[in-house]
């Protein structure tokens, strides 16, 4: 597309179609791996359309993404729910959020304490596992580490 210059196609996919690739994209964590992969490819399409990339020529997508600054949506999403879990553990979240955080407590001083981590609740189906409130504190721990 040489009669729009890339400010104004980046402007377009920040404005019209990144927020619907965003909107509650904590309830994307828990779909299915085909789907966010899916997901996906249409920020790698608009990459793609940013720096007049045929679709079938054979180019890694990550350099261009770099070169953009930008992160993939998975890395957005992961960031977005570290904030969320940030927010309802510092009281800025509404109840039935907050509810799911617990800090691991022991009698004894271990190391799980003094590193805030989270209790993970026990999920025995995988569409439990797949749950905000299992995969969020674990998310939370890993990222303590």
């Amino acid at each position: 597309m040489p009669f729009i210059d890339r400010a104004t196609i980046i402007t377009l996919y920040k404005s019209l179609v990144l927020p619907h690739l965003e909107y509650c994209n904590l309830v994307w964590m828990s779909c299915s791996k085909y789907n966010r992969i899916r997901i996906e490819a249409i920020q790698n399409r608009c990459i793609r359309l940013i720096f007049n990339i045929n679709r079938y020529d054979q180019v890694s997508i990550t350099e261009y993404r770099e070169k953009l600054e930008w992160k993939t949506l998975e890395e957005r999403r992961n960031d977005f729910m570290l904030t969320v879990i940030s927010k309802c553990l510092k009281g800025n979240a509404p109840d039935y959020l907050s509810a799911n955080f617990n800090f691991i407590s022991s009698r004894y001083n271990t190391r799980a304490e003094s590193a805030k981590k989270l209790l993970v609740p026990y999920r025995k189906t995988s569409n439990g596992q797949k749950s905000f409130s299992f995969i969020a504190p674990k998310a939370w721990n890993e990222r303590i580490v």
